[in-house]
């Protein structure tokens, strides 16, 4: 696939530790047109940014409506967000926040015939789901 570099490559989950090695990883190789998505709240990990060369920097609530009108400007996804808290108790909060948003992002990409990648998926389609969950965020991964 042909990368451009007038169109948007969105990165979710860009200021983890993968997510912000992705964004290093695609400057290297010269691309600076990247929409790093994240939760940054009271947490360090803007620090992941720092060096880091991107457009924009987009709340992960916020990404939806930021999307509306550009879609003629998206290039791909590479969707790494999600809460990976793996003692997180809040079941609704999980499945809204690692499952439901998932979903709504990839139909989106399909809406408009972009490029997804989702790492977590593809490693479970690799699997054949022969893993079972044994804490609630493996649950709501293992149900994509």
């Amino acid at each position: 696939m042909k990368m451009y570099k007038d169109q948007y490559i969105v990165v979710t989950g860009a200021a983890g530790f993968i997510g912000s090695c992705v964004v290093r990883i695609l400057n290297d190789r010269g691309f600076s047109n990247i929409v790093v998505v994240d939760e940054l709240g009271t947490k360090e990990s803007w620090k992941n940014l720092v060096g880091k060369q991107y457009a924009e920097m987009i709340g992960k609530d916020d990404l939806f409506t930021w999307l509306k009108g550009k879609e003629s400007s998206i290039e791909a996804f590479i969707h790494l967000g999600a809460c990976s808290n793996t003692v997180e108790k809040d079941a609704d909060y999980l499945m809204e926040n690692n499952y439901r948003y998932s979903l709504r992002l990839a139909e989106y990409a399909l809406t408009i015939n972009t490029v997804l990648s989702m790492p977590l998926l593809l490693l479970l389609m690799e699997m054949d789901h022969k893993v079972f969950p044994i804490t609630m965020i493996s649950w709501t991964s293992y149900n994509l």
